[in-house]
Parts: C-alpha cells; sequence; structure tokens
C-alpha cells in the first residue's frame, strides 16, 4: 500500500560532455564538438523511471566554453528547469521497485 506521505517526484540533470585530455585542467579535443543531455528521473512510492534525451551537439567552442568558462550555450541551456518538451527521448517503461533485483 502507498504511503500518502511520500510524495512523487521528477529529478532533472543536464550534461555537458566531450572527448578531452586528461591534464586536469578540462581541456577539450579541439576538434571534437561535445554533446549536451537531459535526463529526468521520475520516482513514485512503487515505480520508477529514466528518461535520457538524445543528444544535443555542441561545437568546439560551445564545449570549451561550458567547460573551461562554465559559460553554457544560452540557446539550449537556459536558467531555470530545461524545457522538456524541447527534446526526444529514449523510450523508457516504469520499472516496479519489487522486479528490480
Amino acid at each position: 500500500m502507498d504511503d500518502p506521505r511520500i510524495a512523487n517526484s521528477r529529478d532533472v540533470q543536464e550534461f555537458v560532455t566531450c572527448v578531452g585530455a586528461l591534464s586536469g585542467q578540462e581541456v577539450p579535443v579541439a576538434d571534437f564538438g561535445g554533446q549536451y543531455f537531459v535526463v529526468a528521473i521520475d520516482v513514485t512510492p512503487t515505480k520508477y523511471r529514466i528518461l535520457m534525451s538524445l543528444p544535443k551537439p555542441l561545437t568546439p567552442e560551445q564545449t570549451e566554453n561550458a567547460m573551461k568558462k562554465k559559460l553554457f550555450p544560452a540557446d539550449m541551456i537556459t536558467a531555470g528547469a530545461p524545457n522538456l518538451e524541447g527534446f526526444r527521448y529514449l523510450p523508457s517503461d516504469w520499472v516496479d521497485y519489487s522486479t528490480d533485483r
């Protein structure tokens, strides 16, 4: 039986990924652009699902700005919560906690 004190929730994370040198200086490889993803995790008292967007490509300049200066492309990453409706997602079904072992 569901506990009425436990609310449904959604956690949203944004990621910029790229290929970089192992220098500790967060230096992306110049010829590679990065990719931007949004991941949402929906949780209820009895089940969960993970939604991961398809990547949106970043130019080498956008990637370098994100990694070195923490300046993110304003046309994709805006202040506040991301526009989840603007992304296509990999399909994901709800998973019941009792079967996820």
